[in-house]
């Protein structure tokens, strides 16, 4: 997109990125203040500017959450989502079923535990410091970290009220939604089919292949599917009249 001439905004969840965390509040699948607060940042520095999100894997869960959440008030024109998680207690299940998942289950559980570390001192004060280093799993790491941060009751508590899927219904901005069906982490029983298809505003569209966000094309591997199909998409909703007519009509 920047290559487009597109001003492009990168958006890293929080104590990513070579960030510290400054604030007893990390990120979690469900958490959308902070991209709230860098979408409204954008509106209001360039209100005249059509913004549009992509969300990858957990972060295409909380933009799609984001999106249900805010419905019509949200300033941005368009969206889409790649490898979404989409039903994070189906995922749960889903990951400690086989051996390749749970391959997967154990290498993400160590890169959480090594996201843990590099913010030692803010999680040994307020999770259970024991217990993460302990973690062999994400469901044990959401355990001893996530819930206790975020004051979540159980696991699976966190897990169905962080579930972008229960908010679908109500996206009010053009939403590309992409999965693959062999995806190793976010199977295709999580995929919510029906409110998918309900909503209008929502172009779901899954491939056999492609894995969790690879889409790999050619024999080098060097591109990725997915990125021109979204490119595709947001210059199409750029170029489209009706769709700034409509948005215009909407904060009137």
């Amino acid at each position: 997109m920047a290559r487009k001439g597109w001003n492009v905004v990168v958006s890293n969840h929080r104590g990513l990125g070579g960030v510290s965390i400054t604030s007893d509040c990390l990120y979690n699948g469900g958490w959308t203040e902070d991209v709230r607060e860098v979408i409204n940042y954008l509106h209001r520095k360039y209100p005249k500017a059509p913004m549009f999100c992509v969300g990858t894997s957990i972060g295409a869960n909380i933009l799609v959450k984001y999106l249900g959440e805010e419905g019509e008030s949200t300033p941005l024109a368009g969206a889409a989502s790649i490898c979404s998680p989409w039903d994070l207690v189906v995922c749960d299940r889903f990951i400690s079923r086989k051996l390749v998942q749970r391959f997967y289950d154990k290498a993400l559980a160590f890169g959480l535990k090594g996201y843990a570390k590099l913010h030692q001192p803010v999680l040994a004060r307020l999770a259970n410091w024991e217990g993460i280093k302990k973690s062999r799993s994400i469901r044990e790491f959401d355990h001893h970290a996530t819930c206790i941060v975020a004051k979540y009751e159980t696991v699976d508590t966190y897990y169905r009220r962080c579930s972008s899927a229960s908010f679908v219904g109500n996206v009010s901005v053009p939403l590309l939604c992409i999965s693959a069906l062999d995806d190793p982490l976010c199977t295709r029983e999580a995929i919510p089919w029906d409110e998918c298809r309900a909503n209008k505003n929502i172009v779901l569209a899954t491939t056999q292949n492609g894995g969790h966000l690879a889409f790999f094309q050619g024999l080098t591997a060097g591109k990725l599917w997915w990125v021109g199909a979204v490119s595709e998409f947001l210059c199409a909703l750029h170029d489209s009249s009706y769709m700034h007519q409509q948005k215009i009509l909407l904060r009137t």
